[in-house]
C-alpha cells in the first residue's frame, strides 16, 4: 500500500490539497478522537500568522497519508466504517466519479489528523467570512467533493471523520461556522 506523505516545507501543498476536487481524506477508525483545545489551535494559528508575515515559518510537520486508489480499496473496510449508504456503497466499490468526470483520490490519514482537521476547520471558517464578502460564490464547495454516481450529483465533505460519532460532531461545527445562529 503505497504512502503519501506531505513534507512539512509544502505547506502550500497543504492548502492546494484541501482544494483539491478530487481528493477525499479519510481519518480511519482506529485513530484517536479530535482533541485539540483552544491552545493548541491557536498556536497553529498565531504561527501561520507569523509565517505569512514573514516573520519565520510554521513547522507543520509531516502528514502521512494511505492511498485507497487502485485496488488499495479493498482494505478500507479494515479503516472505516461510512457513515452513510450511498457514500459506503461508492468507497467500497471504489466508483466514486468528481463531478470534473475524474476519479476521486481516497486517502486514510496515518498521521496529521489533528492538524488536518484543524486545518479543515479552520478553511471552512475562511470561507465563511469570504461568503459574506460575496453572498453569490459558494465558496463552501472548495471542501466538498462533488460525486457524481447513478447520474446523480453528491457533496460529501473532503473530511470524513470516523467513529460515526465524530463525524456528526464535525458536522456540526460546520453547520455552526456557516451558520452562527443555528441553535
Amino acid at each position: 500500500m503505497p504512502f503519501i506523505v506531505i513534507q512539512p516545507e509544502q505547506g502550500s501543498c497543504v492548502i492546494g490539497t484541501l482544494n483539491n476536487q478530487s481528493a477525499m481524506f479519510i481519518i480511519p477508525s482506529f485513530q484517536r478522537p479530535y482533541v485539540w483545545g483552544t491552545k493548541e489551535i491557536d498556536d497553529l494559528r498565531h504561527d501561520m500568522k507569523a509565517a505569512a508575515a514573514g516573520h519565520g515559518y510554521h513547522y507543520l510537520s509531516a502528514i502521512h497519508l494511505l492511498s485507497l486508489n487502485n485496488g488499495n480499496h479493498d482494505h478500507l473496510d479494515q479503516f472505516v466504517q461510512p457513515a452513510n449508504s450511498t457514500l459506503a456503497n461508492a468507497l467500497q466499490n471504489g466508483q466514486l466519479n468528481a463531478a470534473n468526470g475524474g476519479l476521486i483520490d481516497r486517502y486514510a490519514v496515518v498521521d496529521g489528523q489533528q492538524r488536518l482537521t484543524t486545518l479543515f476547520l479552520l478553511a471552512h471558517k475562511y470561507y465563511a467570512r469570504r461568503q459574506v464578502i460575496d453572498p453569490e460564490e459558494n465558496y463552501r464547495r472548495y471542501l466538498e467533493v462533488r460525486v457524481i454516481n447513478n447520474n446523480q450529483l453528491y457533496s460529501y465533505p473532503k473530511l470524513i471523520q470516523y467513529p460515526l460519532e465524530d463525524h456528526l460532531f464535525m458536522m456540526q461545527i460546520v453547520e455552526r461556522i456557516w451558520n452562527p445562529t443555528a441553535p
